[in-house]
Parts: C-alpha cells; structure tokens; sequence
C-alpha cells in the first residue's frame, strides 16, 4: 500500500471510529461497526492499532496532536497573537471536532478506563494551560488574574461544548434569539466581548 493511501485509510478509520465512540461510547462500539463505516477491511484496524483499545486512544491522541499543532502554528506566526483571531480558528475547529468533545464528555462521565481518563485528564489540562499561556500573552498588562483566566476558559470551552452537544438548555436559550444570526456568529461575538473584558480588567 502506498504511503499516501496508507495516511487516508489511517484516517478514515479514525474518524469512523470517533463519530462511533461519541454516539455509543467505547463499550457500545464496534470494530465492526467502525469498519463498515469507513468503508474499510476489519483487519486494517488490527493491522494499524492492534486493537480497539489502541484504537480508542489512537483517536484521542490525534486530536490532541491536531490541537497541538493548530495552537503552535498560531503562537509562532506573531510576535504578539490576536486573541480574537485565534479565537476564531478556535471556535472553528471546535465546531468542526464535534464528536471529538462529545467523546471527552463521556469519558469523564463514564470513563472507559484508568489509563484513557489519564489521557483525556492531561490533555484538557495541556489545553488550559496553552489558553492560559495565549490570554497572558495577549494581555497588555501581561498577566491576568489566574480566576478571570480559569473563568473565561471555563466560559469558552462550556459554552463551545453545549454548542456541539447541542444540549436541550442550549437549544432553549438559543430559540429566544432573535437577531437572525447563525449561533456561531453570536457566540463569537460573546466571547470576543468577554475575552475584551477580562483582558482590561
């Protein structure tokens, strides 16, 4: 198999095998069922991940790694980063990893497995610490108060997290809306104005 087929077929699995994992969880899914959905042969995934568990922690790790590379390639492109601009990749690519945090949320809910929580555990931890690192590097006064940074990562990443989830209370609150504007539109204009806020504070 030639090396580019080999990345899309790696690929393909896993993103079958996230959208399986966010809808039926780890012991709800199938290799199977992963399988059929990518439109590949159930021994690739052996072949690749060795197993389902591998699998499993393979999608997490992609992610993270995806983050990673999206949130570095950010921090090395300005000598001081726009906060709103990166906001905006942010909320895109939040929005377009649905089944990603929807898997996160699961697991913290009904985590799967001691070593995979650990995982998720560290990287929403990494997460925080690079938004940290981005707020205090976009500050004027370079530093903002540790429980306004806390607050506004909890804001961003519970608000961006109903969004995906697409949760009842959400749905509700985003009904009395009435500006016509696309939810991500007002949520980035939300968090655009709270980031704003706590920045001069």
């Amino acid at each position: 198999m030639k090396e580019k087929e080999k990345i899309s077929s790696k690929r393909r699995i896993l993103d079958a095998a996230e959208e399986q994992f966010a809808l039926c969880g780890f012991e709800g899914t199938t290799t199977r069922s992963i399988s059929r959905n990518s439109g590949l042969n159930l021994s690739l995934i052996k072949y690749y991940f060795g197993s389902k568990n591998g699998l499993y922690e393979s999608v997490i790790q992609s992610r993270i790694e995806d983050f990673q590379s999206t949130y570095t390639k950010f921090l090395l492109s300005k000598k001081k980063p726009d906060l709103n601009v990166f906001l905006t990749h942010y909320i895109s690519w939040f929005s377009e990893n649905g089944n990603f945090f929807r898997l996160v949320n699961r697991e913290f809910c009904s985590p799967s497995d001691n070593e995979v929580k650990k995982l998720v555990s560290a990287a929403v931890l990494n997460h925080f610490l690079q938004m940290k690192t981005l707020i205090d590097t976009t500050s004027s006064s370079g530093q903002v108060n540790n429980t306004a940074t806390v607050f506004l990562y909890l804001t961003i990443f519970g608000l961006l997290q109903a969004y995906v989830e697409t949760s009842p209370v959400y749905t509700l609150a985003s009904a009395l809306q009435t500006d016509g504007k696309h939810d991500l539109e007002k949520i980035k204009e939300y968090l655009f104005a709270l980031t704003k806020h706590t920045l001069i504070q």
